[in-house]
């Protein structure tokens, strides 16, 4: 049996325009007899804060240079051992946002299984996303190419101050407010297809993304306890943030559950910037407008084309309209039409449907039909009665 396990971890990571990239990760942790969480920190890491259960701690970086969080045992409640938060925030530089391009990011693998795994991201409002790759499961809003609409969620910063300040924070009672702190798509929840989601564990990563800004502000004001982080080549300690990280963007949310400590957590996207997007939509519209210019002429005489066979078709059918009345008002017409589409089945496509089409056109019709003379049916003997008795 394993002496620790992680519940849930909420996931929130802010990039910014610069290059900057800030992950903020919390583990519900349930913990027996373990004695250190041991997280796989990239070199480049900068650890700002290491918190269990609220409280800062001292940490330190074993010869590997995995960050060892001391743990404390769960308490018992009702014969069950009760989760406690650990939380690490730090921060890395990476590329800057260019003009178009890719970008890759990574969540640290842990020694523990999670159970569940909840990672929010913010991206920069200036960009268009085209395209997210990951192994986690990506939410619906996020699934496919995304080339000319624009589905995006845009976290309202203001808004999220406005709430973070509140003294209580019922998110019962939120629900039909939630949707207002977003921008664009402001469907607050997220929907993913294989991993399913309930109600209070987006509550929980919504309270996650909200609790992110209220850190970084108290890290940058320096509201915040100082931790210690042992064997980094700054020696003991954590540098004081002189930065302001401005949480706003727009937010993309992934998930997957039993998550194992050596799984690949990662997502990459495509991005440009939204008037490098503008510009291609116009420039594949001008190409548009071009090839119909272009081919005009063709276009101009397939129109005509079609119009002179309509005309032709009108012709035949004006001339043959018994026929063409007969033949509709057939009963067997239905059966005829539903055989013939089998056959078109192995000679074209596009036929089968026009006879499929046909098919519906004559059962509605006759069904009307049947249905109308069913309705005389029952007036008929009304009638008689009213006239006998006259």
């Amino acid at each position: 049996m394993p002496v620790a396990t992680i519940d849930s971890a909420n996931m929130v990571t802010l990039f910014t325009e610069d290059g900057k990239v800030v992950h903020r990760l919390v583990y519900n942790v349930r913990n027996s007899s373990k004695q250190f969480l041991e997280i796989k920190l990239p070199q480049k890491a900068d650890v700002w804060s290491v918190f269990v259960d609220k409280k800062p701690v001292e940490s330190s970086l074993n010869m590997q240079g995995s960050l060892l969080v001391p743990l404390i045992k769960s308490r018992a409640e009702n014969a069950l051992l009760k989760a406690f938060p650990v939380e690490v925030i730090y921060c890395m530089t990476e590329n800057r946002f260019t003009w178009s391009g890719s970008l890759t990011s990574h969540l640290p693998s842990i020694d523990l299984m999670t159970s569940q795994l909840i990672w929010s991201v913010y991206l920069p409002n200036e960009y268009t996303y085209h395209y997210f790759d990951s192994s986690l499961e990506k939410e619906e809003i996020i699934q496919g190419i995304n080339v000319f609409t624009d589905n995006n969620r845009q976290y309202d910063e203001k808004a999220m101050n406005d709430l973070y300040q509140s003294k209580d924070i019922n998110w019962k009672e939120l629900q039909g407010q939630l949707s207002n702190l977003y921008k664009g798509n402001r469907d607050y929840r997220s929907s993913f297809k294989n991993v399913p989601i309930q109600t209070d564990e987006i509550s929980s990563q919504l309270n996650a993304e909200l609790e992110f800004t209220g850190r970084l502000n108290g890290l940058n004001q320096q509201k915040l306890p100082q931790t210690s982080v042992y064997g980094t080549s700054k020696g003991a300690g954590v540098m004081p943030i002189q930065i302001k990280i401005p949480a706003g963007g727009q937010v993309y949310r992934f998930a997957k559950t039993i998550v194992k400590g050596d799984d690949p957590l990662n997502f990459k996207v495509v991005y440009s910037r939204n008037q490098t997007t503008e510009m291609a939509k116009w420039g594949i519209l001008l190409i548009i407008i071009g090839c119909i210019y272009l081919i005009r002429r063709k276009t101009i005489n397939l129109f005509v084309n079609i119009k002179n066979l309509l005309t032709k078709l009108y012709d035949v059918a004006k001339k043959n309209k018994d026929t063409i009345k007969t033949c509709a008002q057939s009963k067997m017409t239905p059966f005829i039409l539903f055989g013939f589409m089998f056959v078109c089945l192995f000679v074209s496509i596009p036929l089968s449907i026009l006879v499929f089409f046909l098919f519906w056109i004559s059962a509605g019709y006759h069904i009307v039909l049947f249905w109308n003379k069913k309705e005389v049916q029952k007036a008929t003997p009304e009638n008689n009665m009213e006239q006998y008795v006259m």
